[in-house]
C-alpha cells in the first residue's frame, strides 16, 4: 500500500476529527455542560492516537527511523499520555452518563495511574526480549492493549450498570453508545493484537469513533438529557407555536417531541396512527425550517438561552 494513500487518510480522518472537536468546542462553550466539556477533551485525545502515527510516518520517512532505545521509550511516554487522557476522560464521561453512585476521582486516577506504569513497564520488557522484528509489539500490543481494554470494560461496565435506570430513554441511548464504542475499540484492539497496525485501518476507525460521537450526541444525548422536562418548555412552546405559525395538535406534537418521546410514544400519547404522527412531525420540522430531531434541540437550546439573557 503506498505511503502516500495511508498519511491521506490519516490526514482525513485528523480532517474530520477536527470538525467535530470544534462542533463540541462551540457547543461546550455555549452550554458550560460538563459531559460536553469532556466529550471534547475525550475526541482530543482519540484524534492524538492519529496525529501521533502521522508524525512518526513524517519522522521515519524524512529525519530518522524509531530504533534506538531512547525513542523507543520516548515513543512509549507520548503513547501512555495519549491513552491515558483517552480512558481517563472516557470514565469521567461514564460517571457523568451514570445515575448510580460514581467512580470517586482518587480511585480515577490510581486506576490510570497504574495503567500508564503497567504500560510501560510491559512496552520495556517487550522491547528487551524481542528483536526489531516485533519492534510493533512493545509500541502497539505492550502499551495499547491495557488502555483498549480498560475502555472496553468500562464501556461494559456501563452498559451493565444503567439496565436498572428507570427512564428507557436514557437506557436506550447510553446502552447504544456503549454498544457503538464497544464496537469500534473492539476492532482497534483485534487488529493491535493480530496483525501489525495498519495505518489504514486505525485511520478508518478513529473516524468511525468521531462520527458516531456526534451522530450519538445530536440524536440522543441533545433529546434526553440536555432538555429537561420544566414548567418553562410551556412558555418556549408557546412562543415556537407563535413564531412558526404552527397549529395547536403541532403544537402538542412538538412539546412531546422536545420532552424526548418517540414516535411511537407520541402516537400512544395522542392516539394517532404512525403514519399521521410521521406526517405531522414532518411539517413541524418543515416549518421551523429542520431536518431533525437533534436541529430541532439545539434550536430549543439557543431559544432558552436567549430567553434567559433577556430575563437578566
Amino acid at each position: 500500500m503506498s505511503i502516500h494513500f495511508v498519511v491521506l487518510m490519516l490526514v482525513v480522518s485528523l480532517v474530520i476529527g477536527a470538525i467535530i472537536i470544534f462542533y463540541f468546542y462551540q457547543t461546550s462553550k455555549a452550554h458550560k455542560n460538563p459531559f460536553i466539556n469532556t466529550l471534547f477533551y475525550h475526541l482530543i485525545f482519540l484524534n492524538l492516537i492519529a496525529l501521533s502515527q502521522l508524525v512518526i510516518i513524517y519522522v521515519n520517512v524524512n529525519i530518522f527511523y524509531f530504533h534506538s532505545e531512547t525513542q523507543v521509550i520516548l515513543f512509549l511516554l507520548i503513547r501512555s499520555l495519549i491513552f491515558g487522557g483517552l480512558a481517563y476522560t472516557f470514565f469521567s464521561l461514564a460517571n457523568l452518563l451514570n445515575e448510580r453512585k460514581p467512580i470517586s476521582l482518587n480511585n480515577r486516577i490510581f486506576f490510570i495511574s497504574m495503567l500508564v506504569i503497567s504500560g510501560a513497564h510491559v512496552g520495556g520488557i517487550l522491547n528487551y526480549y524481542y528483536t526489531d522484528k516485533y519492534i510493533h509489539i512493545c509500541r502497539d500490543v505492550g502499551l495499547s492493549v491495557l488502555f483498549l481494554l480498560s475502555i472496553i470494560v468500562m464501556s461494559i461496565f456501563l452498559y451493565y450498570r444503567n439496565m436498572a435506570m428507570e427512564n428507557l430513554n436514557k437506557k436506550k441511548a447510553i446502552n447504544l453508545y456503549s454498544l457503538l464504542l464497544i464496537i469500534g475499540y473492539c476492532l482497534y484492539l483485534t487488529f493491535l493484537i493480530f496483525y501489525k497496525i495498519n495505518h489504514l485501518v486505525l485511520s478508518v476507525i478513529i473516524i468511525y469513533l468521531n462520527v458516531i460521537t456526534y451522530y450519538w450526541f445530536n440524536k440522543y444525548y441533545i433529546t434526553y438529557f440536555m432538555i429537561p422536562l420544566s414548567s418553562n418548555n410551556f412558555e418556549l412552546i408557546s412562543l415556537m407555536q407563535e413564531e412558526y405559525g404552527l397549529s395547536n395538535r403541532e403544537k402538542e406534537i412538538l412539546a412531546l417531541i422536545i420532552e424526548g418521546k418517540s414516535n411511537k410514544q407520541i402516537e400512544g400519547i395522542v392516539f394517532l396512527s404512525p403514519s399521521t404522527v410521521r406526517n405531522h412531525v414532518w411539517i413541524i420540522y418543515k416549518k421551523i425550517g429542520i431536518k431533525s430531531r437533534g436541529q430541532l434541540m439545539n434550536l430549543v437550546l439557543k431559544m432558552k438561552d436567549s430567553e434567559s439573557r433577556k430575563h437578566k
